[in-house]
């Protein structure tokens, strides 16, 4: 069984990451998933569970329940550390989570903050300190 201590976490999930590297794949949404036979949450048929579900269910100590999600504060998708990860509690929570986040830009562009260029947002050189 692999466990992730809170306390020391980058460390002890640099020890996780590099035991299950061999069985990891990225999905073209850009999500880690994992070769898994055992694990609750795992899909059946492939066999395979996603790296941030696990890693929250061994944080837990239990299974994902049906209707909890996993956010990525920094939204990258390959980031699974447990201080990345947050336990959403339906899909009302994570969809707020994004509107919020959506709204945050909006302020930050109106305020000059960050700008849009070519595609990127990027923080304004006039408020750079």
């Amino acid at each position: 069984r692999i466990e992730i201590n809170r306390k020391n976490s980058h460390n002890n999930w640099q020890e996780v990451r590099n035991r299950l590297d061999g069985n990891k794949k990225i999905t073209n949404k850009g999500y880690v998933i994992i070769k898994n036979y055992t694990h609750p949450n795992r899909k059946i048929r492939e066999n395979i569970i996603s790296e941030h579900i696990l890693v929250m269910s061994l944080n837990l100590g239990r299974p994902i329940k049906k209707g909890e999600i996993i956010h990525h504060i920094n939204l990258v998708k390959n980031d699974n550390r447990i201080e990345n990860l947050y336990l959403c509690y339906g899909y009302k929570e994570h969809n707020n989570i994004h509107l919020k986040a959506i709204k945050l830009i909006k302020q930050l562009l109106n305020e000059g903050i960050i700008t849009f260029k070519n595609g990127e947002y990027h923080k304004n050189e006039k408020n750079n300190n």
